[in-house]
């Protein structure tokens, strides 16, 4: 008879992709301390820089003064406060919505969504890019679901028109593992087909707030139309550089998805001083002052394409991929961990990204970039890659 040890001696080895949590002692920036040494850091998705802005903390000290620590409560039992209303109705207006709902956190909001949208009369079909997130919200609602990439939205169409079902279609502005979804227009496309049978929802946690002019994320950057997307996702722990998800749609989504979804009633909601960050950093990402952030930004991702296009170094998407989140193709498992290793040993940190994270034959370097990055700090990660990359070929 197997023990407990013994299960757990074994699921311990079956883990293939296992990653070390670093410990860090500083605040976000181009550079942090982990374990007390300093490290270059281009890991994080602080985009715009907006954890450490002064206002923004200091909105946070502000209201814990005011409010405390915690909500307290569920949204439904005293843990709603005017703030939380505030920056429900500000998110909703900013991007054109009727109405916004707040979530603890983005992975909480993506797994309980999909239990209240699906029963035996609705057919998902999930990008095969998606988070994991989504991955195991429609796992868990037991739906029934397609996995699709651009190759094969003809299916789509097909099963659509050949049933009397309701479809639901999610998917990404930005991927976090490929960059920009360049196949975004399509999909939009698809729905103006069938706007009463389709239902669409798009993550686009990577690209609010610091992509497009104005800041609305890829649906801006790639100039389609929000009234085509019945369902915005984000999060505040990427560019708003502060906690938790939210979600963007009409009145009558929100009022249902309000009362229904599981982690709306029956989780803690956020805290108040959390939120009061967020609605800052939504202000500042209004601002002029943001505007030159976003441009920076697009300046060191554009600077970040011509180093590596001049070092020969291998760019996932390289034209259609605008986005912070970079990546570098490589030919083995065994080679993106020897540059990972090697970089941590030289004081920089990037993300290694193996199987089963992405799929068996396409390992690879990401990197994020962000606001704060200077023109130095670029230089020293494309060399120092492509110096490595000589070393172990």
């Amino acid at each position: 008879m197997e023990t407990w040890k013994q299960f757990i001696q074994i699921k311990n080895q079956q883990i293939l992709n296992k990653r070390e949590r670093l410990i860090r002692n500083s605040s976000c920036g181009n550079q942090i301390k982990i374990a007390n040494s300093l490290f270059y850091n281009y890991q994080s998705n602080d985009y715009l820089g907006l954890s450490s802005h002064s206002l923004v903390k200091n909105s946070t000290i502000d209201t814990i003064h005011e409010y405390g620590i915690g909500s307290t409560g569920a949204p439904t039992l005293g843990g709603y406060t005017d703030i939380h209303d505030d920056l429900q109705k500000k998110l909703a207006c900013w991007l054109s919505y009727e109405s916004s709902l707040l979530f603890s956190s983005g992975y909480q909001m993506n797994v309980s969504l999909f239990t209240q949208l699906v029963n035996e009369n609705v057919y998902v079909w999930l990008d095969k890019n998606c988070h994991a997130s989504h991955i195991d919200g429609a796992l868990f609602s037991r739906a029934k679901f397609t996995r699709f990439n651009i190759e094969n939205i003809n299916q789509i169409r097909e099963k659509v028109i050949s049933n009397d079902l309701l479809h639901l279609i999610i998917t990404e502005g930005v991927y976090s593992m490929d960059g920009i979804n360049k196949d975004l227009p399509s999909l939009f496309a698809l729905k103006k087909e069938f706007p009463e049978r389709i239902l669409l929802i798009v993550d686009d946690a990577h690209g609010i707030g610091c992509l497009g002019d104005n800041g609305y994320g890829t649906i801006e950057l790639l100039k389609l139309d929000f009234k085509d997307c019945d369902i915005l996702l984000g999060t505040f722990g990427k560019a708003f550089g502060s906690h938790g998800g939210f979600l963007c749609t009409n009145h009558s989504i929100a009022k249902y998805l309000r009362y229904s979804v599981r982690s709306q009633i029956f989780s803690t909601n956020l805290p108040p001083s959390v939120v009061s960050a967020s609605s800052k950093s939504l202000e500042i990402i209004q601002s002029a002052e943001c505007g030159q952030l976003r441009n920076k930004l697009q300046q060191n991702i554009k600077y970040f394409k011509m180093l590596t296009a001049q070092y020969e170094l291998n760019i996932f998407h390289r034209d259609s991929n605008n986005s912070p989140i970079q990546l570098i193709l490589l030919d083995s498992t065994d080679k993106v961990a020897k540059v990972y290793q090697s970089l941590y040993e030289d004081s920089i940190l990037i993300g290694k990204i193996i199987y089963p994270t992405v799929p068996l034959n396409t390992p690879r370097l990401r990197i994020s970039l962000s606001a704060y990055h200077s023109e130095s700090d670029i230089e020293l990660l494309v060399k120092s890659i492509h110096y490595l990359l000589r070393e172990f070929i």
